[in-house]
C-alpha cells in the first residue's frame, strides 16, 4: 500500500533570522515590512544593491525560510530587473529557482497561510 508523502515545513518567526545574519538592527524587520507590502519590491532592490552579493541573497533566503516565497521571487526580479549582473550572482546560490522566479514569481506563495495543504508548516522557536 502507498502511503502519501506527509512533507514538513519549518519555518521562521519575524522575530528571527534564518541565517543568523540579520537582525532587528541589520534590516530584518525591513525585510518583514517588505514582505507584508508596506515597502515596495524596487525599494528593497535599491537597499539591497550597495552592499553586495552576500547581502543580496541572505535576503532572498530569509524571505523564503519565513514563508514569503512570492516576496522573495518578486525581490530577484526587480534585482535583476535595476542590476541585471545580479542574475549570475543569484543563479549560482538557487540554480534553476532563479528562472522559475523570474518566468512567475506570483505562482509561489505569499505566506504561510497559501502553502498547499498537503504541507505541515511549523515554525522554529
Amino acid at each position: 500500500m502507498n502511503r502519501p508523502e506527509i512533507k514538513e515545513l519549518t519555518l521562521y518567526p519575524w522575530s528571527m533570522s534564518s541565517t543568523g545574519y540579520w537582525d532587528e538592527d541589520s534590516g530584518l524587520l525591513e525585510l518583514a515590512k517588505y514582505a507584508r507590502g508596506e515597502i515596495p519590491a524596487s525599494e528593497i532592490a535599491q537597499w539591497l544593491w550597495p552592499p553586495g552579493i552576500y547581502v543580496q541573497n541572505s535576503a532572498v533566503i530569509e524571505l523564503m525560510d519565513h514563508g514569503n516565497v512570492c516576496p522573495a521571487a518578486a525581490l530577484v526580479c526587480a534585482l535583476v530587473e535595476a542590476h541585471p549582473v545580479c542574475r549570475f550572482s543569484l543563479t549560482e546560490q538557487f540554480g534553476g529557482l532563479i528562472d522559475m522566479f523570474l518566468a512567475n514569481p506570483s505562482m509561489f506563495p505569499n505566506n504561510p497561510s497559501e502553502f498547499p495543504p498537503d504541507i505541515i508548516v511549523r515554525f522554529a522557536e
